[in-house]
């Protein structure tokens, strides 16, 4: 195999492994999109020195 050929696998390899990663990105994205959406309720996280916390708010914003 020359280095040409050996090159031109390596950058299929990287095109498929970022292609690959941003489609699981976008679909956990999209499921929990789904979630809020179905569940009527918002989910977001707050960052407090150094640490997150997950909020999850109803209908009527009070958080759970």
């Amino acid at each position: 195999m020359s280095s040409h050929a050996a090159h031109l696998l390596n950058d299929q390899a990287l095109d498929s492994f970022v292609s690959g990663t941003l489609v699981l990105m976008w679909s956990f994205y999209f499921q929990l999109i789904y979630w809020e959406r179905k569940n009527h309720m918002k989910m977001y996280m707050k960052r407090k020195k150094g640490q997150q916390k997950l909020y999850v708010l109803g209908e009527k914003g009070e958080e759970l």
